[in-house]
């Protein structure tokens, strides 16, 4: 009995500390009104609300290739990042708006990964279908479903506080077509 009460009392207190409120920053000053303008891209916005620092990765317009790097500022003109050189250093690299092609970021979300997702019910289908396997060919196919149904259901629930993290690409960019 004194298991159980342990048990809730620290699952309470783990939520409640997950959701106390961060600490607010100072406030920073907003940037000018921007003019509309006919020629402008509106989607590189979203690129321009990045903060200096972030770790991006884009894709050249002209060539095609990907490069990761540190952003130190964007601007409707231009995008400037530091890119890993040789060793520890770091050199700066400035991307002009019309040679990007995409933009990605990477944000650290809650839950476990899809890869993590499909590992479990891969296991699960495996051992589903030996333990169905004197059961013919149906019995092994209902099986391998529900095997691999409570292996993928078992990796979802083994973090019910959403405390495991993982990173996840999101494109916030991408160029018009010529």
């Amino acid at each position: 009995m004194r298991l159980i009460v342990l048990v809730f009392v620290s699952v309470f207190t783990i939520s409640a500390f997950a959701q106390q409120p961060e600490p607010a920053l100072p406030e920073a000053p907003q940037p000018a009104a921007r003019q509309p303008s006919a020629a402008r891209d509106v989607r590189w916005d979203a690129v321009e609300e990045l903060v200096p620092g972030e770790s991006i990765e884009l894709r050249d317009r002209v060539n095609g290739v990907r490069t990761g790097c540190l952003l130190d500022y964007v601007n409707d003109a231009a995008l400037a990042c530091r890119v890993a050189d040789s060793g520890r250093s770091f050199r700066r690299v400035v991307y002009p708006h019309a040679g990007i092609d995409r933009v990605w970021v990477t944000r650290l979300v809650p839950g476990p990964s899809g890869k993590a997702l499909l590992i479990g019910a891969g296991i699960g289908a495996l051992v589903g279908g030996l333990a169905a396997r004197s059961g013919g060919a149906g019995g092994v196919g209902l099986g391998i479903l529900f095997g691999g149904g409570l292996g993928s259901g078992f990796v979802a629930m083994s973090d019910p506080l959403g405390l495991r993290m993982h990173n996840q690409r999101v494109l916030i960019y991408v160029a018009r077509r010529a």
